[in-house]
This record gives structure tokens, sequence and C-alpha cells, in this order.
């Protein structure tokens, strides 16, 4: 069985979070990367690749 992948790049605008998840909706797979900042850094500065989690679109890979 043939095996393929398709990577689309694409440029948006408007908060990433909620970006990448309308992407997402129709991929089999959504690969975000992460800092692997701590908690106490991620708390101030936020994380997108948590916020993608907390409205996951579709099967989702948070990578360092």
């Amino acid at each position: 069985m043939p095996r393929s992948l398709e990577v689309v790049r694409r440029v948006e605008r408007g908060y990433p979070s909620q970006i990448i998840n309308e992407l997402a909706a129709d991929a089999r797979l959504a690969v975000v990367g992460s800092h692997g900042r701590g908690a106490l850094a991620r708390f101030l500065l936020g994380s997108i690749g948590q916020e993608v989690l907390a409205r996951l679109a579709t099967v989702t890979a948070v990578v360092r």
C-alpha cells in the first residue's frame, strides 16, 4: 500500500491556535512544535500547543 504525505505551508492572519485548529479540521494529523518551557514560563508566556490541544480539531502531536 503506497503511503503519501502532503505538507501544506500557509500564511494566515489571526490568533495562532484558532487558525491551526481551523486548518486542522480537514487534516488526518496536525503537528505542533513546543519549546518545552516549564510551567511558570508557560503560564507567563502562554502556550499555543496547549491551546491547540484544548480544542482538538483532529489527531494532534506536540513535538519538541
